[in-house]
């Protein structure tokens, strides 16, 4: 039985002695009450195994020390009440006294919103990453669909779409949405990430970062650039957010600005945001409601106005992503510019809103920035579909580490928790010597990818 599926119990009884708890106050024989809807989760999720029941029985009146993912923490540093049985003892250690739906508690609606945005994201840039650069024709000529990994020996790796999208989350969870420590967070993880010698850094983020590091605080460090930067890690924020507007504005603003100061760049975040936040509430948005949906963003910008227009009359019309390209005169694909690359994320989005596996195939198909292209996508239907909208060969063939899949699943259940509680948490980190090893490697296999481009066909 996955996450998705039910029924839960919900009260609970035990036969005998917990066989292994954390400061859980119970005994046997004792009658323990759970909010609706959370004692009992069988498979997957939260890690590390598959074959584990997690029974967390927790008093109502401090139901919220429910929400720490136990299994995959160590025991200093994290308190809870928290059970972990095998499933094979389940019927001998606990008696279940009445079940209820999975859908009475909205924590797993939104974790699976941010799982699938991350993951979305992550599955997203990996596909779309071993075109980047080429034309929809050379694309074409390489034989690249059926899409699959193919970055490395069938696997798939992130670039830094997905790691700034991580690294957005993070400080999400490490401020609880508080925005003076948001952004201080989020300027200290852009700082250590640019030692990690990341590859295909874009200029304007280059400049940013090297300011922070001069000195400069984070509202003041950006530098007047269109680029996609910001756009690419706002989704993640949209969700967090949700219907929250003005705090959708005030973190992706801060988002923005600390390494673009184009208003074009924030506007067309912002967008982006708010695209995930509709997603992530299963809301589909018809394109002649598009312009309305995002005019608050758009304001007094007629260029942006025409082209969410003309991006909606497209997808209204059915029109492929190379024939609205033409239209913006992209033949050679879209490019890093924002008011190149959110027309067409829309356009993709407006015609197949809860369809993950044809949108990324469209993001790929259009050629240029494929792999921001896709990750925004991604992220944007992700959070509508979940983990479980994303095709699994996909999924399956995502390698990479530290920030693995199982890295972003963690990322997604504090993210969770800190929407649920109202309150920061400690945010998962990766270490830093593993990600330097690791963007090493990653510079090599991007070097043989420049030497294949040589080769025909072309």
């Amino acid at each position: 039985m996955a996450i998705s599926d039910g029924p839960y119990i919900s009260k609970a009884r035990f036969k005998t002695a917990c066989i292994y708890h954390w400061n859980a106050p119970f005994s046997s024989g004792d009658d323990i009450t759970l909010p609706d809807g959370i004692i009992i989760m069988l498979d997957s999720s939260p890690p590390p195994s598959a074959t584990a029941i997690y029974a967390r029985p927790v008093p109502y009146d401090k139901w919220e020390k429910m929400f720490v993912p136990h299994a995959i923490r160590s025991a200093g540093g994290y308190g809870g009440y928290s059970l972990i049985i095998d499933k094979s003892d389940i019927e001998r250690f606990l008696e279940p006294v009445e079940e209820t739906t999975p859908a009475a508690h909205p924590y797993f609606d939104f974790q699976r919103a941010c799982v699938g945005c991350l993951l979305g994201s992550a599955v997203g840039d990996s596909i779309g990453l071993p075109y980047e650069g080429l034309s929809a024709k050379r694309i074409q000529r390489l034989n690249a669909f059926p899409l699959k990994q193919r970055f490395f020996l069938g696997k798939g790796m992130i670039s830094d779409d997905t790691e700034h999208t991580c690294m957005v989350a993070q400080a999400i969870i490490n401020s609880g949405g508080e925005a003076n420590l948001f952004i201080g967070d989020l300027a200290w993880k852009m700082r250590w990430w640019l030692l990690g010698l990341p590859a295909g850094v874009g200029m304007a983020t280059l400049k940013s970062i090297i300011r922070l590091w001069l000195g400069f605080g984070p509202d003041k460090s950006g530098v007047f650039s269109a680029g996609n930067g910001p756009c690419m890690r706002s989704a993640i924020t949209g969700v967090f957010t949700g219907n929250e507007e003005k705090l959708l504005g005030i973190l992706v603003g801060l988002g923005t600005r600390i390494t673009h100061c184009d208003p074009k760049a924030e506007k067309c975040a912002l967008i982006v945001a708010k695209a995930a936040a509709l997603s992530s509430e299963q809301k589909r948005v018809n394109p002649d409601e598009c312009l309305e949906v995002f005019e608050p963003f758009i304001g007094k910008d007629d260029e942006l106005r025409s082209l969410i227009l003309t991006a909606s009359r497209s997808a209204e019309r059915g029109e492929s992503i190379l024939e609205f390209c033409e239209q913006l005169n992209l033949k050679k694909g879209v490019t890093g510019y924002c008011y190149h690359t959110i027309p067409a994320v829309i356009q993709i989005w407006l015609r197949f809103p809860f369809d993950y596996k044809r949108a990324i195939e469209e993001a790929v198909t259009c050629g240029g920035d494929t792999d921001t292209v896709a990750a925004i996508v991604g992220g944007i239907i992700g959070a509508g579909v979940g983990a479980d909208g994303i095709p699994d060969p996909w999924l399956r063939d995502l390698a990479d580490w530290p920030r693995s899949k199982k890295y972003i699943s963690l990322l997604s259940w504090e993210l969770a928790a800190v929407k649920v509680m109202g309150k920061k948490r400690c945010a998962p980190d990766v270490h830093f010597l593993g990600i330097a090893i690791r963007n090493i490697l990653f510079i090599i296999i991007v070097l043989s990818h420049g030497f294949r481009r040589m080769l025909p066909p072309y």
